[in-house]
């Protein structure tokens, strides 16, 4: 009965390490494509700064 428990919270322990490795990633990607965009908007004002 022991390793039964054993190999449940082996499975539950696995399945919390994806779970938050996948929310890790999904926000790590979220950060870089808002980060991405803010690049995109900021470039017209600095080449609009080296004009005037």
């Amino acid at each position: 009965m022991g390793s039964l428990t054993s190999l449940v919270s082996r499975k539950n322990a696995t399945a919390i390490n994806f779970a938050r490795s996948h929310l890790q990633s999904r926000v790590s990607i979220f950060f870089r494509a808002l980060s991405w965009k803010f690049k995109i908007l900021a470039i017209p004002d600095v080449l609009d700064h080296g004009k005037s």
